[in-house]
């Protein structure tokens, strides 16, 4: 009569406090072994692919050369800040206009 309900124990949502800020949050995975690196922005939802290398070998080359401190396209915390408020300002930039485009096309008509 009652049923227990089988396999896998469904898991928790969890919800990071993601700040509304592009850039402050980075989520990375890989598809494949040598296939595809993806990068998505928590905010904006903006995705960078890199095809064709291996995660492995990205990583460890990013890695080395931040220890090696030899990395001169390492950001700095200003320049970060630049550009997430730059990030930002195209969105809303964007929106602004789609926004215009939604009252313009929704507007009443004038008698």
């Amino acid at each position: 009569m009652y049923k227990i309900p089988g396999g896998r124990q469904e898991g928790q949502y969890h919800y990071d406090d993601i700040k509304p800020i592009p850039f402050s949050t980075v989520h990375m995975d890989h598809l494949g072994n040598e296939h595809i690196l993806v990068l998505v922005d928590a905010f904006t939802k903006f995705t960078i692919l890199l095809y064709g290398y291996e995660p492995r070998d990205v990583l460890e080359n990013t890695l080395t050369s931040v220890i090696q401190n030899q990395d001169q396209g390492m950001m700095t915390d200003a320049e970060l800040e630049k550009l997430r408020a730059d990030a930002a300002n195209i969105i809303n930039d964007h929106r602004a206009v789609a926004k215009m485009r939604y009252d313009a096309a929704h507007s009443k008509p004038t008698v």
